[in-house]
């Protein structure tokens, strides 16, 4: 139990510090299940499209979180034409 505002003060210090680390692990999970929907509509070939779509490790830059997701690698030319192109 919280008694005085000093203690509420430190107990939401404590919060805005570990904030960002939950939010992180939060957005890595969900950017996992959003990454493996999307791969059940990426056009197959040989798969290798399909196969290079990643989840990067989120990123903390002070109160901001950042979790990047896409598909390229060695599809990289493929992947921009599929893009562009509508009539495959």
């Amino acid at each position: 139990m919280l008694e005085g505002v000093a203690q509420l003060q430190a107990a939401l210090h404590k919060a805005a510090d570990l904030a960002p680390k939950a939010l992180a692990s939060a957005g890595y999970v969900e950017m996992e299940k959003v990454m493996a929907d999307s791969k059940a509509l990426v056009p197959v070939d040989m798969g290798i499209l399909r196969d290079s779509g990643t989840v990067l490790p989120p990123e903390i830059h002070g109160t901001e979180v950042e979790v990047v997701a896409g598909y390229g690698g060695a599809a990289s030319d493929y992947a921009l034409v599929q893009h562009e192109r509508l009539d495959y």
